[in-house]
């Protein structure tokens, strides 16, 4: 009399650069096991596709996350900007104002070609920031010049 039940197990093995899926199961008539199938699945390709995939999406949110900041600061900088170029008119003359006057536009045009890099963001790519942890490097991930 053979019985439908069988046990079966699973095992994720690496073999060469590859990645395989075993999946045994017993053959059982009269409750004894009589043999056992064997289903092998390389599932290499599979994994890489998922890297890939995991990869573009993460790349898509850094790219909208970074579009979305460019262009709320954006905005503020240009204000500031100007009247930053309006104040350097006015205290012409006043070296110790002009100076500060001037360190203020330098950073808000810093502030501005940091924008423009998250605009050209095209990679992802990171750098270790201290203990386990990594940033995404803005510099290295941004085209030359934007998008």
């Amino acid at each position: 009399m053979q019985t439908a039940h069988s046990r079966a197990a699973e095992l994720c093995v690496s073999l060469q650069e590859r990645e395989l899926f075993l999946s045994f199961r017993n053959v059982i008539r009269d409750d004894e096991i009589i043999g056992a199938t064997v289903v092998v699945n390389d599932i290499t390709e599979k994994k890489l596709l998922d890297q890939e995939r995991c990869l573009r999406e993460r790349l898509t949110g850094v790219i909208e996350m970074a579009s979305a900041a460019a262009h709320e600061l954006n905005q503020p900088l240009t204000v500031i900007s100007g009247h930053a170029q309006l104040l350097l008119r006015e205290c012409a003359g006043n070296e110790a104002l002009e100076r500060r006057v001037r360190i203020i536009y330098d950073q808000i045009e810093r502030l501005g070609r940091l924008t423009r890099q998250f605009s050209g963001i095209a990679t992802y790519k990171t750098k270790d920031f201290g203990d386990n942890l990594k940033i995404i490097d803005i510099e290295q991930s941004s085209s030359p010049g934007g998008r």
